[in-house]
């Protein structure tokens, strides 16, 4: 059976989804031979459909082999959002 990956776990896409803002998180728990992620930072990807609310749509994540305290998170995370941004524009473009 395929299983989901812990960065992809259903759990912080469910977190995601319900907020406006950028989850970063050191992944725990023990290591498989192909579970090889760390870190993950994950951000949503919000919408606004023509005369709706804006919503979040989808979730962008991005995986590290390393901790969180191995990269500059300030920039990580302003990667990944200018990221969802974009892809939230793209979804409601013409």
């Amino acid at each position: 059976m395929w299983e989901l990956p812990s960065w992809a776990h259903p759990v912080i896409m469910a977190q995601l989804l319900g907020r406006g803002d950028v989850l970063a998180l050191n992944l725990e728990g023990p290591r498989g031979a192909t579970q090889r992620w760390r870190s993950v930072v994950a951000g949503p990807v919000v919408v606004e459909l023509a005369g709706g609310p804006w919503f979040s749509s989808g979730v962008l994540t991005s995986a590290s082999p390393n901790s969180l305290h191995d990269h500059d998170q300030e920039q990580w995370q302003g990667t990944l959002t200018e990221l969802a941004d974009e892809w939230g524009a793209r979804l409601v473009a013409p």
